[in-house]
């Protein structure tokens, strides 16, 4: 290096730029470093589905005709996929409502205030997806002034006959709500949805179908 008249250290155009390139060099070098080490916030989530009698989304009727008659075995399977970043105890709660029963509310994240026939509880670990068979059939049902009411049910081989207060009008307009369930640690019990990030989330189902009878009286 020399010094120029003013008194001022003169540095060489190269070596300058050398310096400038070694700085910008050290700060991406240590803005990735930063990047690959620190945790990267992740979307807490869980996904609730129902696939049809081949495990897909179709054929989810006998003969894709959702109008039914006691003894149609329908077979559903429940899929819920746990993207939580942890393990979680679940609950998939399962609700007989109408065309006018209130289903759950999305924007308050409420559960429909219907009781639940059958709950089916199980752990998730991370980032699993959880499938089990929703096999069902109406075994009885009872008309009176036009309205039916399906009063005992048949899930996966076992006879339901709680939690069945719904009526139809002409047995029309029956629907089949699942709703998901987590349990919580500061409530020592199941809640309908889950907490992420700061966002309050739900999640729930529902398939409609018909009922008919050859004998019912209307």
């Amino acid at each position: 290096m020399r010094s120029s008249h003013s008194g001022q250290v003169y540095i060489p155009h190269d070596l300058a730029l050398l310096f400038t390139i070694l700085i910008v060099s050290s700060i991406v070098v240590a803005s990735v470093t930063w990047l690959y080490l620190s945790p990267r916030p992740v979307e807490e989530f869980f996904a609730l589905g129902v696939l049809g009698e081949n495990m897909m989304a179709e054929h989810y009727y006998p003969g894709d005709d959702p109008r039914i008659s006691p003894g149609d075995m329908v077979r559903w399977h429940v899929t819920l996929y746990n993207h939580m970043g942890s393990a979680q105890y679940v609950a998939v709660r399962a609700k007989l409502l109408n065309q006018t029963t209130p289903p759950p509310d999305d924007m308050n994240h409420t559960s429909s205030s219907v009781p639940f026939f059958k709950e089916i509880a199980h752990v998730l670990v991370d980032n699993e997806t959880w499938v089990f068979p929703f096999y069902w059939s109406v075994e009885n049902v009872s008309w009176s002034g036009g309205s039916a009411r399906i009063t005992a049910l048949n899930l996966n081989n076992i006879t339901i006959t709680q939690g069945l207060s719904t009526t139809a009008r002409g047995g029309y307009s029956f629907r089949m709500v699942l709703e998901l369930w987590v349990y919580g640690n500061e409530t020592a019990g199941f809640q309908f949805g889950w907490t992420s990030g700061e966002e309050m989330r739900s999640a729930w189902v529902q398939i409609w179908f018909n009922l008919t009878v050859p004998t019912a009286s209307t």
